[in-house]
């Protein structure tokens, strides 16, 4: 950009977000996308023909930036929702910490897209106070997903094992390190179990549980907790309701976790795994 281009939303140069604030001198922080507006340092260097194409301002978006904490920004209506869920949930508000993510949040709540036709797995994850943390992608949502914060970096990956005839479900982070598997119960002493959770090497650390049977002598898939080898629950997974309308019409579910207290991993990372898995087992 031309130093004497006045202040002006362009599409963003460093290809992060849709797009970003040029203040007249340099490229600032605000960010938006989808018309939601973020904060992210303008780190790094531009892609070359990005810095010589000088775009003209995108019309409709918003006429001021504002300043934004990093991590997120919660928005009216989103926040709403997001409390509504928490109290179908049965979960009081609690607290987070200054640096927001999807690895130290006691509250996660994960909402999938609604669509009439599902091609691609597109989630969010929000935080109890609206906040969005990370996505959740994929081209087939029954092989293989990834959850990106919300600059795009892959936090983890989740695939099912390239065999035909297990559903196990491998869980990897950053750098394709093994967390551990997702792995279908079929025990006939735990009828209550219905995934048996494995470290990277393969020992089962702990399980996801239904609670349906118990609350109802009915499997609904709607309650899990999730617990760890001597048998403490460690989070727990609710269903909640999406609407009438988007539950009849598209496969847009929604979900929320909630640890009992600060888990480490693998556990924490295998409990945000569970609940997709639970998604894509019975509600997809």
């Amino acid at each position: 950009m031309s130093h004497s281009s006045p202040g002006a939303w362009h599409p963003d140069p460093f290809r992060r977000f849709q797009l970003r604030y040029w203040d007249g001198e340099q490229w600032t922080e605000y960010v938006a996308s989808n018309g939601q507006q973020w904060s992210d340092p303008p780190v790094g260097t531009p892609p070359p023909a990005a810095t010589q194409y000088q775009p003209a301002p995108v019309s409709g978006a918003p006429l001021n930036p504002r300043p934004i904490p990093a991590g997120g920004v919660p928005v009216g209506g989103r926040t709403k929702k997001v409390q509504k869920q928490l109290q179908k949930a049965g979960i009081a508000s609690t607290s987070g910490v200054a640096d927001r993510s999807v690895f130290n949040e006691p509250v996660l709540v994960i909402n999938q897209k609604g669509k009439l036709v599902e091609l691609r797995a597109e989630y969010a994850i929000y935080s109890q106070d609206g906040r969005q943390l990370a996505a959740v992608r994929g081209k087939r949502i029954s092989t293989r997903v990834e959850v990106v914060d919300i600059r795009g970096n892959k936090l983890l990956d989740l695939r099912r094992e390239a065999n035909l005839l297990t559903s196990k479900r491998i869980l990897t982070g950053v750098g394709g390190v093994k967390i551990g598997r997702l792995v279908p119960s079929l025990s006939w002493n735990q009828v209550d179990r219905d995934f048996k959770l494995e470290d990277a090497g393969n020992v089962a650390i702990g399980g996801v549980y239904s609670e349906d049977r118990q609350r109802s002598g009915s499997r609904r898939h709607r309650e899990f907790n999730v617990q760890d080898a001597g048998g403490s629950v460690v989070a727990r997974i609710s269903k909640t309701r999406a609407g009438l309308a988007k539950e009849l019409f598209t496969k847009g579910d929604n979900y929320v976790v909630s640890f009992e207290a600060p888990v480490g991993d693998p556990l924490r990372s295998l409990s945000i795994a569970a609940a997709l898995v639970i998604d894509f087992a019975y509600h997809q």
